[in-house]
């Protein structure tokens, strides 16, 4: 049978999303840790925008940058565990579509796992009071959304012949 076009573009979509980032994890598994002075001026020039945002009494996006200020350092502390456990994220990620393609049920069960990890990750490394929740509100919302996409195509994966 012939893959559904809406199964075909959701997988596309979310494909490209999750090819992006694991390959943006293993490059920086591979670049390696940014130096000191790099990360240094990158902390300047954040600190410099959030006094400009509190000038134009936007204390939120002052407040949302400090928060990501400090979970870039805390992920920075364990650079290398951060990015290899994204790897592996991603990784189930693009199996679960692919598998989802093949029409093998533990497509769709890979990528709620994957989901679920792609959201909570932050707190194995960050303090739960630093990681902004707009950040898991969005996250948990576009998640929700592939999951709910990918659910339109389960007759057609043989799911529901159980």
């Amino acid at each position: 049978m012939k893959i559904p076009r809406g199964l075909l573009i959701t997988a596309i979509l979310s494909l490209i999303n999750v090819g992006i980032s694991l390959l943006s994890a293993l490059a920086s598994l591979i670049i390696g840790k940014p130096d000191e002075k790099t990360l240094k001026e990158a902390e300047l020039s954040l600190k410099k925008e959030m006094i400009e945002m509190k000038k134009l009494n936007l204390d939120y996006a002052a407040e949302l940058l400090d928060k990501f200020n400090k979970m870039n350092e805390a992920f920075m502390s364990s650079f290398y565990a951060y990015h290899f456990l994204l790897s592996l994220i991603f990784a189930l990620g693009a199996i679960g579509v692919v598998l989802m393609l093949k029409r093998n049920k533990l497509g769709f069960h890979l990528y709620i796992c994957y989901s679920i990890l792609g959201i909570g990750h932050m707190y194995i490394f960050a303090s739960p009071n630093i990681v902004p929740s707009v950040m898991i509100i969005l996250s948990s919302f576009i998640s929700g959304l592939f999951i709910f996409l990918f659910s339109r195509h389960l007759p057609w994966m043989g799911l529901n012949e159980d």
